[in-house]
């Protein structure tokens, strides 16, 4: 489209020296603009879809799908500018409206700012002095009028749709809290508690605003067994494998490891001070590993053993790991500091997987016989054993 007006300055470098300037002027910006090539529409397109795709709030993504819509409008004008000014420069015909406005005495950019105007007249309720003044031009405005009535529509609707998806997002949220709320009061629940209940709901909202979960995806429910196994194993596994024992399970046994991330695991939430299990609880059965938050772990008492009475854990730890090597009874108490998401590991579906698979069956027994010599060596708690260091010792 450079050409059209690179031919319209050569026809005036005919009248005059000045034109043979403004051409070399213009060579030099069509080839800027050659050499970004304009960025490539579906090279840009491709880009702004690769950073929805890591976008992680909703708002932000739809805001972003606004933009796109918007930017597509304009490239579509744009193309219809450069039509719209080609046919204004024809010769053939005695009036056409670039002469009507005078546009040989224009700059290049006058001109283009010109028949871009025109152009988003016709997709949009607005008007302005640029009329048709011949056959081709009112042809091809009609064209663009009809063609315009159809994108514009499509664009208010998507932008409406847009519009209303952030309504709803803030709407159905408010609307669950105020149910709550009068349910709450018609119950008669203490004001300690309705507090506390709110608070956890409302960080707990905002989580999974940040976060995606597994059964928020209902499309996840389509896939094929083994596409499962597989996203499940890579969802769970990386946090199993901070125990040395997972490691090596890992390693060994691949199948026996997909297995067990696929059937054995489940997620919790924990809020600010809730109690996990208490000192001397039998243990529910399941082994833990910290996903997020904080968590402390309070030693019960043991006589002749002098130890370490309190710690936090976080991210990369696991407990409770006795269940599946014994009828565990916890040593101590473990509560939530902050809002905590805890992987299960359930010890009986652990033990059935581990039992069908030769190699693991193995590495299980090994340390199974460890976990065992090292509770007769001296207490164990709940905790890896490393969180103690140096600092327990038995007292004569």
């Amino acid at each position: 489209w450079f050409g059209l007006f690179l031919r319209e300055s050569g026809d005036m470098s005919s009248k005059s020296g000045a034109g043979i300037a403004r051409i070399a002027k213009i060579v030099r910006v069509a080839r800027i603009f050659r050499s970004l090539r304009l960025i490539r529409f579906f090279k840009l397109r491709k880009i702004l879809f690769s950073i929805k795709d890591r976008l992680n709030s909703e708002g932000i993504s739809i805001s972003l799908h606004m933009l796109y819509n918007m930017f597509t409008l304009l490239m579509i004008n744009h193309f219809v500018a450069c039509f719209w000014y080609w046919i204004g420069i024809n010769k053939d015909e005695e009036y056409t409206w670039t002469r009507t406005m005078l546009m040989s005495q224009a700059t290049m950019e006058e001109r283009y700012v010109m028949s871009l105007h025109w152009s988003l007249t016709q997709f949009t309720p607005a008007a302005m002095e640029v009329h048709p003044q011949n056959l081709a031009e009112r042809t091809f405005a009609v064209c663009v009028l009809c063609f315009g009535m159809l994108v514009f529509s499509s664009f208010v609707s998507s932008i409406t749709a847009c519009m209303n998806r952030i309504r709803n997002l803030s709407a159905t949220e408010a609307e669950q809290f105020f149910i709550l709320g009068k349910f709450l009061t018609e119950n008669g629940i203490s004001s300690d508690l309705s507090c506390r209940l709110n608070r956890y709901l409302e960080l707990v909202v905002n989580v999974h605003r940040r976060r995606t979960h597994f059964n928020q995806v209902e499309l996840l429910c389509l896939l094929s067994g083994p596409l499962r196994v597989e996203l499940h194993r890579e969802l769970y596994e990386q946090h199993l494998i901070v125990n040395p024992f997972f490691n090596g399970y890992s390693a060994n046994c691949s199948s026996a490891m997909s297995q067990l991330c696929s059937t054995a695991l489940s997620v919790a939430s924990f809020s600010k001070l809730d109690v996990l299990f208490r000192c001397a609880e039998k243990c529910q059965g399941r082994m833990y590993f910290i996903s997020s938050g904080t968590l402390v772990y309070r030693c019960g008492r043991v006589e002749g053993v002098k130890h370490r009475r309190q710690m936090r854990l976080r991210e990369e730890y696991w407990f409770s790991e006795g269940i599946l090597w014994a009828d565990w009874v916890h040593m101590g108490s473990m509560r939530a500091v902050v809002e905590s998401d805890v992987i299960m590991l359930d010890a009986n579906k652990f033990k059935e997987v581990t039992m069908s698979h030769p190699n693991a069956f193995m590495l299980a027994v090994e340390r199974g016989k460890a976990f065992v010599q090292l509770c007769h060596e001296g207490p164990v708690f709940d905790v890896p054993e490393e969180l103690f260091g140096a600092k327990m010792c038995v007292i004569d």
